[in-house]
C-alpha cells in the first residue's frame, strides 16, 4: 500500500511539471517504411487531439468509478470484508498517467534513412513520443553497432534490398529513351542487318558467343559491326521511312542518340517504384547509391550506374532479335521472371509490412488508453511497452540477418554468372534474386 502511495505521489509530480519531467521532442527512424509509419503518428495525434476523445475518458472515468462503488457496497453488504476507498489508487494512478502522458503534447521528428525522406509530426502525446523515442533509440543503437560490421552496404541504406530491387527492376523490365522515338528501332535494324552480317564475316572479328558472354563493354561490341560497304535503315523524325544509311552512319547515329541523359528516365522511374521522391535531388542520389553498392557486390562496380544502364538496353535489343523466333527460350524466360517475381515481391513489401504493423500497434494505444482509470491500468502499460519491445526486437534482428554474409559459394556462382548476361536475361534476374532472397535479410 505504501508503494502505490509513493508511485501515486511522483504520477502527481509528474502532471504538475510535465514539460520538465520528460523531452516533448524526439528522433524516430524507420527503414523503408516511411508512409505507414508518419500515417500513424499522424492519426494517433488526430485522435487524441479530439475533445470528444478526450470527453470518452472522463465518461468511462465516471463508469469506472460507478461501477467500483456498487461492487465494493454490494460485497460490504453481503458480509465481505472490503473497502469503498480500495479501488481508488489504481482509478487515481490511471488519471495521473493520462493527465501527466496523454494530455501535454510533444512532437516526432520522423526520419527515414533508406528513402532519404524526413518529417515532423505534432501533437502527439508525450507519453508516446517518450516511450516510442526511447526503444528507437535503442534499436537505432543496435542497428549501426550491426551495420558497422555487415556486408552489402548499411541496414540504413538497404534495408529492404532497394539496391538489389533497383537492378533486379532494370534487368527485367523493358529500357526505353526518354525522347528519341527512333533510338530504339535503329538500334534493332542496326543488329538485324549490321551485326548479324558481321558476326558471319570472320573479319570482323565479332562472335555470338562475345555476345553471349557479354564484354565489358556491349557497346564496343556492336562497334565491330560498323562497315562503310554495308547498308542499311536509318529512320527519324525527317524520314519516317527510313533513310538508305551505311552501317557506320547509321552507329554514329545512335552512339549520338544513345546518351546517359537520354535513358536516365529508366533510373528515375525505378527509384520512383522504389519509393524515392526523384524530384528531390537527395533522395535520387540515395537510390542510385543504393543501387551501385549493389552494383559493386554482384562484381559490376567498373561500370557506372549509366553505362550499366546503356549496357542493359543494348543486351535487351539484342535479345529481342536474336531469340524473337525461339519460341521455347521465350517461355522459360517467361517461367523463370515469374518465379522469381514472387520471391521479388515479399522483400519489396516486407518494410511496408512492418510499417503497417507499426502502424496497428500504435492505432490500438488510444483504444488501450480509455481503460487507464481502471484496474486493468497495470496491464495496460505493460501491452503499450509490450508493443515498442515487440518492434524494436523485429528491428536489431532484421538488422542482424541483413548483416550475414552470403556462403563463399553462393556469391562466387551469383558474380560469375553476372558476367554473362547478355543474351541470357533470366540469368541477371535470377541470380539477383538469388542474392535478395537467399543471402538478404529475411533469408539469412
Amino acid at each position: 500500500m505504501a508503494r502505490s502511495i509513493k508511485t501515486a505521489i511522483v504520477c502527481v509530480a509528474l502532471a504538475c511539471f510535465p514539460s520538465v519531467a520528460m523531452a516533448t521532442s524526439m528522433e524516430y527512424y524507420c527503414y523503408g517504411s516511411f508512409e505507414p509509419v508518419v500515417s500513424a503518428f499522424k492519426l494517433v495525434a488526430a485522435i487524441f487531439g479530439n475533445n470528444s476523445y478526450q470527453a470518452l475518458f472522463y465518461t468511462v472515468i465516471v463508469s469506472a468509478t460507478t461501477f467500483a462503488a456498487l461492487g465494493a457496497l454490494a460485497k460490504i453488504s453481503s458480509g465481505g470484508k472490503g473497502s469503498i476507498l480500495g479501488w481508488t489508487v489504481p482509478m487515481l494512478l490511471g488519471i495521473t498517467f493520462y493527465i501527466a502522458l496523454f494530455i501535454p503534447k510533444g512532437s516526432l521528428h520522423i526520419y527515414d534513412q533508406v528513402l532519404n525522406k524526413y518529417e515532423e509530426v505534432g501533437n502527439i502525446p508525450n507519453g508516446i513520443v517518450l516511450v516510442a523515442g526511447t526503444f528507437n533509440n535503442i534499436e537505432r543503437g543496435l542497428v549501426e553497432i550491426v551495420s558497422d560490421s555487415g556486408s552489402v552496404g548499411s541496414f540504413q541504406s538497404q534495408a529492404g534490398g532497394k539496391g538489389f530491387l533497383g537492378l533486379y527492376s532494370l534487368t527485367t523490365k523493358l529500357l526505353s529513351p526518354r525522347t528519341s522515338s527512333w533510338l530504339d528501332l535503329n538500334l534493332k535494324v542496326y543488329i538485324e542487318d549490321c551485326v548479324t552480317f558481321a558476326v558471319n564475316n570472320p573479319s570482323s572479328n565479332l562472335t555470338i558467343d562475345e555476345l553471349r558472354r557479354t564484354p565489358a563493354s556491349l557497346a564496343t561490341s556492336l562497334a565491330k559491326a560498323k562497315n562503310p560497304a554495308i547498308f542499311t535503315k536509318y529512320f527519324s523524325d525527317g524520314d519516317k521511312l527510313g533513310a538508305s544509311a551505311t552501317c557506320s552512319e547509321a552507329w554514329d547515329g545512335i552512339v549520338a542518340d544513345m546518351t546517359p541523359e537520354e535513358l536516365s528516365g529508366n533510373i528515375e522511374t525505378t527509384c520512383t517504384e522504389l519509393g524515392y521522391n526523384v524530384a528531390e535531388a537527395a533522395q535520387l542520389n540515395q537510390c542510385k547509391q543504393a543501387i551501385n553498392d549493389a552494383q559493386n557486390w554482384v562484381g559490376l562496380g567498373a561500370l557506372t550506374l549509366d553505362e550499366f544502364v546503356k549496357q542493359q538496353f543494348i543486351k535487351e535489343r539484342l535479345d529481342s532479335v536474336y531469340r524473337s523466333g525461339n519460341t521455347q527460350a521465350v517461355s522459360n524466360y517467361q517461367f523463370l521472371t515469374n518465379v522469381s517475381g514472387s520471391m521479388k515481391s515479399f522483400n519489396e513489401y516486407y518494410p511496408v509490412l512492418r510499417g503497417v504493423l507499426t502502424a496497428v500497434s500504435l492505432a490500438l494505444i488510444p483504444v488501450l488508453v480509455i481503460f487507464l482509470p481502471t484496474p486493468m491500468a497495470g496491464k495496460i502499460a505493460t501491452i503499450i511497452f509490450g508493443f515498442f519491445v515487440w518492434l524494436t526486437a523485429w528491428g536489431v534482428v532484421d538488422a542482424i540477418l541483413h548483416a550475414l554474409p552470403c556462403p563463399t559459394r553462393t556469391t562466387s556462382t551469383i558474380r560469375s554468372e553476372m558476367k554473362g548476361w547478355g543474351l541470357m536475361p533470366c540469368i541477371s534476374s535470377r541470380v539477383l534474386l538469388s542474392r535478395h532472397s537467399v543471402c538478404s535479410e529475411r533469408s539469412g
